[in-house]
C-alpha cells in the first residue's frame, strides 16, 4: 500500500505445478478490484496468463516486460493494480515497490489451494527491534488484513483495516521500519483504531446479486 488510498497486489506461483492456480487468483482479484491485471515475465508465464484470459473476458490483460515493469514499480506503482508476475521476478518486483519510500508498506499471505494459508508480515519489518515499542506495526496490521479477506472472506473488515492503516501512515512524518522519536508502536495502533469510522467499508456487492 502506498499513500491513502492506492495499493497494488502481486500474484505468483510458490511452485511450478501452482502457476495455473495463482493465475487463477490473479483474475479473481482483479475482478473484484479494477478488471486491471498485468502480466510480467516470461513467455511460458504469460501463456498461462492468456489461457485463462477466455474465462475472464471483463478483465483488460496488459503484458508488460520485466524490464519496464521494474522502473514502474518503483516509481509509479500506481501504473499497476493486479500483477501477474512469474516466480523468477515476483521477488525483486515487491522488494522494488516496497522500498523504505515514505508511506509505502507491504505484507504476504502465502495462499494454499487446500489447507490452512500463512499470512506474515514483511521480512524487513524490524523483528530485531520487537518489544522496544518503536517499531512501525504496519506491516503486521496489512497481514492482518489480508487474513480478513483472503483467510476468512472478509473483504468490507479488510479494506477498513487496510484503508485506516493508510491514513495513518500518511499523517506519520517518517513512514519506515522506525517510526519517528518521539512515537510509539502503541501510539501508532491507536491512530489506525481511531481511524476505523472514516475507513469503515460496511456495505459491499455479492457477485450473485450483481
Amino acid at each position: 500500500r502506498f499513500g491513502k488510498h492506492d495499493d497494488v497486489a502481486f500474484v505468483t506461483a510458490m511452485k511450478p505445478d501452482a502457476a495455473e492456480w495463482a493465475v487463477e487468483r490473479a483474475y479473481a482479484l482483479a475482478e473484484s478490484r479494477s478488471m486491471r491485471l498485468a502480466c510480467v515475465g516470461d513467455s511460458e508465464w504469460c501463456e498461462h496468463v492468456d489461457m485463462a484470459a477466455a474465462d475472464h473476458e471483463h478483465v483488460r490483460v496488459e503484458h508488460v516486460s520485466p524490464k519496464d515493469a521494474m522502473p514502474f514499480a518503483a516509481f509509479n506503482p500506481g501504473r499497476f493494480d493486479v500483477v501477474a508476475v512469474a516466480p523468477a521476478w515476483a521477488e525483486g518486483m515487491v522488494e522494488i515497490a516496497a522500498a523504505a519510500a515514505a508511506h509505502r508498506v507491504a505484507a504476504h499471505a502465502l495462499l494454499a489451494e487446500h489447507g490452512p494459508s500463512l499470512f506474515v508480515p514483511s521480512p524487513d519489518g524490524g523483528f530485531a527491534l520487537a518489544g522496544q515499542g518503536m517499531v512501525n506495526p504496519s506491516s503486521m496490521l496489512l497481514a492482518a488484513a489480508l487474513m480478513l479477506e483472503h483467510g476468512l472472506g472478509q473483504p468490507a473488515a479488510a479494506a477498513t483495516l487496510a484503508g485506516a492503516v493508510s491514513a495513518a501512515l500518511v499523517e506519520t512524518p517518517r513512514a519506515s521500519i522506525l517510526l519517528r522519536p518521539g512515537s510509539t508502536t502503541r501510539e501508532f495502533t491507536h491512530r489506525v483504531l481511531a481511524g476505523f469510522q472514516l475507513a469503515n467499508r460496511n456495505a459491499e456487492f455479492w457477485p450473485e446479486t450483481v
